[in-house]
């Protein structure tokens, strides 16, 4: 049996679970995404890798995942930061459940928010999921954004909203 992900309706009450290799265009499912940025607002963004299957090669924030079947956003979160970027942190803020439909399926997102120190933190990149990452000021990344949106993931625009 495959990893079983979370299905949920739209009001992210659970309704059962696939498994992850068997999600259908129909289907809603749970994921988590953190946001990362530095001591002096700097924000790291990372590229995702090329042989994705949804979105590959475009930027989104930090780490993200889909939250397996029994596990919690939370608990998602602090997983998908260790295993994408090598950051073991505690100091996760919650900040939003959005809902959207992706190129492929849709989902129930939840945000969070965390601050790292680029001095003591030794990122290390997971390189089935990311093939780059990059360091940038809000306001740069906005502007990017703004002139080159096909750069990034459909619902980046949205999650900056989020983040100011």
């Amino acid at each position: 049996m495959g990893e079983l992900v979370t299905l949920v309706d739209n009001n992210d009450r659970m309704i059962g679970s696939k498994e992850r290799s068997h999600v259908s265009d129909n289907d809603r499912w749970r994921i988590s995404l953190v946001w990362v940025t530095d001591k002096t607002g700097n924000v790291l963004i990372v590229k995702r890798a090329l042989d994705k299957k949804i979105q590959p090669g475009l930027w989104e924030p930090g780490a993200s995942g889909t939250v397996t079947y029994g596990d919690s956003y939370e608990q998602t979160a602090h997983q998908e930061l260790y295993e994408e970027l090598g950051i073991k942190r505690v100091n996760l803020v919650a900040k939003k459940v959005i809902y959207f439909k992706s190129t492929f399926g849709s989902r129930a997102l939840a945000l969070f928010r965390t601050i790292v120190d680029r001095k003591r933190e030794k990122i290390k990149i997971q390189t089935e999921e990311i093939s780059e990452i990059k360091w940038i000021a809000p306001k740069d990344l906005e502007e990017d954004h703004l002139k080159h949106p096909e750069k990034y993931t459909i619902i980046f625009g949205q999650l900056l909203e989020y983040f100011k």
